[in-house]
Formats: C-alpha cells, structure tokens, sequence
C-alpha cells in the first residue's frame, strides 16, 4: 500500500497593523506620570507653579494648544502673546511658572515631558480675584422703631457673604451670577434693645482671600444721640 503524502497545514500569523501598534503605545506614554487632573488655585496678580517637572524636552499646553516648550533644556516661553513675559521656565526644577494671573488664565494646563524622566500631568488652573472688604451703613428712618442695617460688598467669583453674631451664623448669601456688581445683607435691631455690647460682623471670602468687619451697633443705633456712621474692619 502507497502511503499518502503529508498534507502540509499552513499557519497564518495577523500581523498587528502600524496604526495599532502606535495607539497602544500612546497610551502608555500618557499614563506615565500622572492620569488625573490636578487643581490649581491662584489669585489675581499672583503667580502659581505646575509641579511637574520638564527638564530636558517638553512642552506646556494650554487648552490643547502649545504656549512654551524645552528643547535640549533650552525654553521658549513667548509663542503666545497672552502669556508673554508671565511663562517662564526654571532650569534648576523643570517646573513652569505662570505670573501676574488674571481670571482669564483659568482653564486646563498639560505638562508633557519627552525625554526621561517622561511623563504627562494635567493641571485645571482657576483663577479668583481677592474680595474687598464689606461696607456696612444705616438704612432705617428715624421714626423707625429698628436699626437697619445694611452689609455690602463688591461681587467676584466664588463669593461669599455672611452675616455673624458672636461666633453664630445669622444669614448667608453667595455670588450666584457675575452681573451682580454687589452682594448685600440686612441686618436689623430694634432700638428699644439695650444689650449694647451684642458684637455682629459681616465677612466676604472666597477661595483665595476672606476679609472682616467687625460692627459696633454703638456707632449705628444710638437711642439718645442719634445714628452715627462707623465700622471697624479686621483683615482676616
């Protein structure tokens, strides 16, 4: 009997296409370094730092677009005329600096790294004016039988507004539109109330500042001498 010829079985191995290969190994570069986006918070005309380090190769990006870049550890940090002369790049860390914040810078930063150590770190910049000092005046008549009392301050983002006696929170208002120009709180007293050494104060703060004024209701609701204008502020 004639034996039969081995059938020869071919194998076929894919091949992993260019364009694959090259996702894969995108995204493990952007995992290195960082994945989630960090919060920053700075103040108007302050600086703040982005503490992820380029030290030789690299770029800062801003709302996907590049405004600075390392080479070969030499930087350029004006191809963008809003950050002229406010980017800067120090040698010695690897760190970027943005100074003279304005609210405008608020947005998302990326740090990329090319070289070792690699890596890439988003920053979620949010920048807030200081809040001024609240401004306290009477608004009642004077055959009213209360002091009215009226707390005022100029409004900025993230605002808050509160109204204390003693330690004790007596109302609360917060920024919720940029068109107010002022947040307000009423405070009233009757003046029938002797307890002359009550101490109310009215506060503004936001994320980057909180300022005091302390109010004497001796200087507003005076029974015998009539109202006089004057607060006390404390910088908080």
């Amino acid at each position: 009997m004639k034996s039969r010829p081995h059938s020869r079985v071919r194998r076929c191995f894919h091949r992993p296409s260019l364009s694959l290969l090259f996702l894969f190994l995108s995204e493990i570069f952007s995992s290195v370094g960082g994945s989630s986006v960090q919060e920053v918070i700075g103040a108007v005309g302050e600086s703040v730092t982005f503490t992820t380090s380029v030290p030789v190769s690299g770029t800062i990006n801003y709302k996907g677009g590049t405004v600075g870049q390392v080479l070969n550890k030499q930087s350029e940090t004006d191809q963008n005329e809003k950050f002229m002369d406010r980017l800067h790049w120090v040698s010695q860390s690897g760190f970027f600096t943005l100074s003279d914040l304005r609210t405008d810078d608020s947005g998302l930063y990326t740090m990329v790294s090319t070289k070792e150590p690699k890596g890439r770190q988003d920053y979620q910049l949010e920048v807030y004016e200081r809040v001024s000092a609240p401004q306290v005046k009477n608004t009642d008549s004077s055959s009213s039988e209360f002091c009215s009392l009226l707390c005022s301050v100029r409004n900025v983002r993230g605002l808050n507004l509160d109204l204390y006696e003693d330690d004790v929170l007596l109302n609360h208002t917060s920024s919720s539109s940029a068109s107010d120009t002022t947040l307000n709180l009423h405070l009233e007293i009757k003046k029938t109330d002797n307890r002359r050494r009550r101490t109310f104060s009215c506060v503004a703060s936001n994320r980057v500042s909180t300022e005091k004024t302390t109010i004497d209701i001796t200087h507003y609701c005076s029974l015998n001498t009539g109202l006089n204008t004057g607060t006390r502020r404390d910088d908080a």
